[in-house]
């Protein structure tokens, strides 16, 4: 019964206190309850691309934001090609591309780009122990305006889909006891694995490990030190890959890097699903009534998650025949 804002924002953070304070105005104008979305994704991409590509425009490049782009057309690189041929000890200084290290990737992602080449820059560093895949799913549209993870999903070692475990929460109101199920589930594999890595793929699942245990009061818990400590078992899966490689991709996000069929090569069963797609079947899930189609949803969710722990492991067994080559 109310109306929630929402807008796309061509940012790479939502955290920016112009686009916040823009949000809050827009929330005060409609006199709601509900928290603003940004959306980062652009509507325009479709229509903008092909022409973008045409010109082979710089900003088409991982790591080459707006402003690196006009600073390299004043020096006269003006397309992929000439930054492919480029020698990056002679590239000026302009905005986010300074040192040579970066404008060393840059040089090298614009020859990926065109040519589909992949470069391995530094070693990789992958730790030692018994690997479990962790990826969770949440829900930011809540009356409250705090996320529910209303799965925390797992694939224990050995890595079949009848390895995939997890813990769900169909209401907001069982937050709570899907947090400290999730709380019991590690000190499980910790008592089996003592030497266990958990791993992720990006930095969402310890900042909403983090954020999990502020809301209940649980800073200083056993298990919330255990998994966010130095030595602790979370690993980022995509920091190898930042660190190591330059592929051939304009994101660097899991699918881009485990669906592509020059790299890891895994392909998720339903095409469609991705993270905005979990949200509205959520949301689908919540609203509906009739049991079959509600457990129907609830199953495509699961189903969704269990490849992205499956895409995490074959990302893994892809690194680690990289660093037998080393």
């Amino acid at each position: 019964g109310e109306y929630q804002p929402a807008d796309a924002k061509l940012s790479l953070s939502e955290e920016k206190k112009s686009i916040q304070v823009q949000l809050g105005f827009y929330r005060r104008q409609l006199g709601g309850e509900l928290p603003a979305i940004v959306c980062l994704a652009c509507s325009y991409y479709g229509h903008c691309k092909p022409q973008f590509e045409s010109r082979e425009e710089l900003s088409l490049l991982y790591g080459i934001q707006g402003r690196a782009a006009e600073g390299l057309e004043k020096a006269g690189i003006g397309s992929i090609t000439a930054l492919a041929n480029s020698d990056p000890e002679a590239l000026p200084d302009v905005p986010y591309l300074k040192g040579f290290l970066k404008k060393q990737r840059a040089v090298l992602q614009a020859q990926s780009y065109l040519d589909g080449s992949i470069h391995k820059i530094a070693p990789i560093i992958l730790p030692q122990g018994t690997w479990v895949h962790f990826d969770i799913e949440d829900n930011p549209l809540t009356t409250n305006g705090e996320k529910h993870v209303y799965l925390w999903g797992f694939l224990a070692p050995s890595g079949g889909k009848n390895n995939f475990e997890y813990i769900w929460t169909d209401k907001q109101e069982d937050d709570e006891k899907g947090w400290t199920a999730f709380l019991d589930q590690i000190e499980q594999y910790r008592s089996l694995y003592s030497d266990l890595v958990l791993a992720h793929f990006s930095p969402h699942e310890p900042s909403t490990i983090r954020s999990y245990a502020k809301r209940y009061g649980m800073e200083e818990n056993e298990t919330v030190l255990y998994l966010l400590g130095d030595d602790g078992p979370l690993f980022d899966m995509q920091k190898p890959i930042l660190e190591s490689f330059v592929l051939p991709l304009q994101g660097y996000g899991l699918k881009d890097i485990c669906k592509h069929p020059k790299l890891v090569n895994f392909q998720w069963e339903d095409e469609s699903s991705g993270a905005q797609w979990s949200i509205v079947q959520f949301n689908r899930f919540l609203q509906e009534t009739d049991k079959l189609p509600k457990q129907q949803l609830k199953e495509e969710i699961l189903g969704y998650n269990k490849d992205d722990v499956i895409a995490t492991q074959r990302l893994e067994e892809w690194l680690k025949v990289r660093l037998n080559e080393e």
